[in-house]
Parts: C-alpha cells; sequence; structure tokens
C-alpha cells in the first residue's frame, strides 16, 4: 500500500529540476539555480529513471560603450560579454530499494557570443565556448516517510562531482577561454541536497536546497561555493483515465483502482535563489585576488506546467523571470529563462 502511495505522489508531483553541478561556465555565468540539484524525486526499486532536460537562458549583453567603458574602469579582471547559454542535461536513476537511489548527471553547455572588453577600442571576439560539463554522481535516501498521506516526505541526497568535463577550450583569439566558460572544471567538488514534499488539499508543496563545497586547485585558485534554493507549489489541472479527482488524496485512491489508464497535467509556480560565490585568483607574483566580476545573488519566479502519462512518461514545460539580481563588479544580466523535458520512468 505505502509503496504504491509512494510511488505515486512521487510522480504525481514529479519536479522539473534534473539537474547536475559542477564549477564552470553552468554556475558562473548562469547559476547554479539552472544546474544543481539532481533528481531528488525517488523510484521504486529496480527501476530506471532516464530525464533528458533542455534549458535555454537569455543574458542582456553590454553595450559596445558599456563594455569598452568597464573594461577602462578600475578592475584588475576582464569585463565579458556574452548573449545565450543553452544547457542540456542528461540524468539516469536507480532504484536500489523504495527508499533509496543512485543518480548520474551529465550537462552538456553552450555559451555564445562571448566578448572581452576593451579599453581602447573593439571588444575581443572569443565566440562560442561548449562541450561536456563534468559527471555527478549522488545518492538519495528517503529519511522521512509521510503516514496516511499526511506530513512532510524528507530526502537528503549526497554526491560527488568528477573532473570528467572539457576545461581548456580555445577561443577565436586563440586564447583559452576564462574559466568561468569552460563547460567542466579539473576538481573533484562535494554536493549536499535535502528535498521535502507535502500535500494540503489539492495543492502539493516541494522545497529543495542544494550546496556546492568550494574547491583549490594546486596553483591556488579557489572556485567558490554555490547554493540555491527552490520553493514549488502544484495543483491539478486536468486528468483522464481514473475518474474525476477532488485532490492528491482523492486521485491517489482512484490511481490505485486504474493505474494503467492514468494521465495528468499539474500546473505549478515557484520562486528560486541562488547564490554564487566569489572566486579567488592565484595571482603571478604568489598573492591571492578575489575576481571582482564574479559573484551574484538572484531570485527567479516561474510558472510551468507538467503532463505526466500513466506514471511512466513525463513532460515538462516552464517559463521564469529574475525578479531580483545582484552582482559584484560589471557582469551582464539574466532575462529570461526556458525550460523543457522529458523523463521516462522503466
Amino acid at each position: 500500500m505505502m509503496r504504491k502511495l509512494f510511488s505515486f505522489i512521487t510522480c504525481l508531483t514529479f519536479l522539473y529540476n534534473i539537474e547536475a553541478t559542477a564549477q564552470c561556465a553552468c554556475c558562473s555565468s548562469v547559476g547554479c539555480g539552472d544546474n544543481s540539484g539532481g533528481g531528488s524525486s525517488l523510484v521504486k526499486k529496480g527501476k530506471f529513471l532516464f530525464g533528458l532536460t533542455g534549458r535555454y537562458t537569455t543574458f542582456k549583453p553590454l553595450s559596445s560603450e558599456q563594455l569598452q567603458h568597464y573594461a577602462g574602469a578600475d578592475t584588475s579582471f576582464p569585463v565579458y560579454n556574452k548573449s545565450n547559454q543553452v544547457t542540456y542535461i542528461m540524468s539516469l536513476t536507480y532504484g536500489i530499494s523504495d527508499r533509496l537511489n543512485v543518480t548520474a548527471t551529465l550537462p552538456y553547455n553552450s555559451i555564445a557570443n562571448i566578448q572581452i572588453g576593451s579599453p581602447s577600442g573593439d571588444a575581443v571576439i572569443q565566440g562560442t565556448s561548449k562541450g561536456f560539463s563534468n559527471l555527478k554522481i549522488s545518492i538519495q535516501y528517503v529519511l522521512f516517510q509521510r503516514k496516511q498521506l499526511n506530513g512532510w516526505e524528507i530526502i537528503p541526497a549526497v554526491g560527488i562531482i568528477a573532473p570528467t568535463g572539457v576545461h581548456n577550450n580555445v577561443g577565436l583569439d586563440g586564447n583559452v577561454f576564462d574559466d568561468q566558460f569552460q563547460p567542466g572544471a579539473n576538481a573533484w567538488v562535494p554536493v549536499l541536497g535535502l528535498s521535502g514534499d507535502n500535500t494540503f488539499g489539492k495543492v502539493t508543496l516541494r522545497s529543495s536546497v542544494n550546496y556546492v563545497f568550494a574547491n583549490t586547485d594546486p596553483a591556488g585558485n579557489t572556485d567558490a561555493s554555490l547554493w540555491n534554493i527552490d520553493a514549488s507549489a502544484y495543483l491539478p489541472l486536468y486528468q483522464s483515465g481514473a475518474g474525476k479527482v477532488k485532490g492528491v488524496a482523492d486521485s491517489i485512491q482512484a490511481c490505485m483502482m486504474r493505474c494503467q489508464s492514468y494521465f495528468v497535467v499539474n500546473a505549478f509556480g515557484g520562486i528560486q535563489c541562488e547564490h554564487i560565490g566569489q572566486d579567488v585568483v592565484a595571482m603571478p607574483d604568489g598573492s591571492k585576488q578575489p575576481n571582482g566580476n564574479i559573484g551574484a545573488f538572484r531570485i527567479y519566479a516561474d510558472l510551468g506546467v507538467v503532463a505526466n502519462f500513466y506514471q511512466r512518461l513525463f513532460m515538462p514545460v516552464s517559463f521564469a523571470l529574475p525578479v531580483y539580481q545582484t552582482f559584484n563588479g560589471y557582469q551582464v544580466k539574466v532575462q529570461w529563462r526556458l525550460n523543457a523535458g522529458l523523463s521516462v520512468l522503466f
């Protein structure tokens, strides 16, 4: 009974944020809210969940005059321009047991129209940096299960980022891209996460927090720590094949009777917060200096829908806008991002 209920709730409230983390372009350029966490929803013992997510983020590029002015300001680090980032995220989750899952996540990143400001004239064109990011392996465990459809389901997660990604891309000018534009990073980095969900009548609430630890390489350069928080609410819009339902609890009972013909569409809205720390660079004279043009805090509001076909196929789409953002030094702003995904349980 509880296994069926747990599986249904997991699928019904499946959150479209199957992501990975790496201290690289995916975090420094657009924020780890776009690229962290990783498969908090658990699957039953012996089952697999495959996910493919596409995310398109647009930036507000600096004008030529702004780029030239900022490059000539009192800054020890380059000022960059860019127009958009595309991230594809592949993930595979396996149910070791009904309460213990393991997930592998691999992103592919592409950042377009990268330019370096020049105080004396035209910007230096570096073009597009793209490639596979770092692989993340994580384990999720159901610490607290809800009782009789009541209470919170709490799932902690722990993972490790492996240095498998591309981190030596070269721009059109012949120079190696800055670390923040490399798809991957040459580092082993631990990751922690915590997610939970609960139902209140027709509404299902889900929340998660993820933290990526700082890392210092042999040369003394430090990639800063990163964290993000998400809180979302789900509301059933439409369902067929199991009769009309009044809420999540009723739909669970209906699904237990006729799961094979079940279909549901949920609407969801949420708030996401992300913080990207300030990297520290080892200077040629042996000193260490914080990069004045890296580090940001953003708050997003997003809306979307997710279709659930027979508790096996999930198709989410969402749109997010930054309602607040602040950052160190001179950086481009995020304008909006569009997400679309496909997940299959087998």
